[in-house]
């Protein structure tokens, strides 16, 4: 069984005008849902288009809530980082319920210029996604949506871990490493790193302004991204004048480190990458936190 915005759209109709006197909301079976995406950065590219046309919403019972979206929505990625993020959904009425899964249909086709990525020399790729245009890319998580409540969530691509070239074929693949953040319980965090402490721990490194990356908990070393329970949650490049930024991060304890070799993570290999500036963060929800690296080069 499928629900369409006009089957739900009906509900809140005939809701609304029955049992209009006796006082109850009209919105008794329904919750507010909002759905944006954010990207973490990836290197060599200077733009990550994908095509969005729907969103389905997958409850517990095996139906599914369905949006057409007015206007296919080409976003460029590599524009969403930081705190940016685009708004895929915003206040729709969906049923109330328990939900297992969200799932974004894409246009990804062979031969078609709809999901491509720019590389830094200017050239253009095509993005395939597998299944892409039939199944979309799926993310698997339980949530609740409440009667009358507002659900605000923010889908983070992790590019670094999601497109890859492999060898002998055309076009680029993206095989989606999706975070899914509640909006409601997210801060973020900011700062700078000493230029000296670039120039002391890069010296023998190509010119590369780095990036800083967030590791859960208290984490006693840092790696590189592998695709392993102790990679880096997300990741930020630092700019030209030395700042970066990570946004949508639910509030908790955090380990960030320094690395002017991010362009030599590779994350189909494990890579010995050199992290400085190892440091405990705490995020706390609708704040940000600021964390600059300006101490002695520790290298761990």
């Amino acid at each position: 069984m499928r629900f369409s915005l006009l089957v739900i759209f009906m509900a809140l109709l005939l809701s609304a005008c029955g049992d209009g006197g006796s006082g109850s909301g009209g919105s008794g079976t329904t919750g507010s849902f909002s759905l944006g995406i954010t990207d973490g950065p990836v290197d060599s590219a200077m733009q990550v288009v994908v095509e969005f046309d729907a969103i389905h919403l997958e409850a517990a019972g095996g139906e599914e809530v369905d949006f057409e979206l007015a206007t296919v929505q080409s976003l460029d990625l590599l524009s969403l980082q930081g705190s940016a993020s685009a708004s895929l959904l915003d206040g729709v009425s969906v049923p109330a319920g328990n939900y297992i899964a969200i799932r974004l249909s894409v246009n990804a086709e062979a031969n078609v210029r709809d999901s491509y990525v720019v590389l830094d020399d200017g050239s253009e790729e095509e993005l395939r996604i597998p299944s892409g245009s039939q199944t979309g890319l799926k993310l698997n998580h339980a949530f609740t949506v409440a009667v009358g409540s507002t659900t605000d969530f923010t889908i983070d691509f992790d590019l670094r871990k999601s497109i890859t070239n492999p060898p002998g074929q055309a076009g680029m693949i993206m095989r989606p490493t999706l975070r899914l953040v509640d909006n409601l319980t997210v801060g973020s965090v900011s700062g700078a790193v000493s230029s000296v402490l670039i120039n002391e721990a890069c010296a023998d490194v190509a010119a590369n302004d780095g990036a800083v990356y967030l590791y859960a908990g208290t984490a006693e070393f840092a790696e590189d991204v592998f695709g392993e329970e102790t990679d880096p949650i997300t990741t930020a490049l630092v700019d030209d004048e030395w700042n970066y930024e990570i946004g949508f991060v639910a509030a908790g304890q955090y380990t960030a480190a320094y690395t002017c070799e991010n362009d030599l993570d590779d994350p189909e290999v494990d890579d010995e990458l050199t992290f400085i500036g190892f440091t405990s963060i705490s995020i706390t929800a609708d704040s940000n936190t600021v964390q600059d690296f300006d101490a002695p080069p520790v290298v761990l």
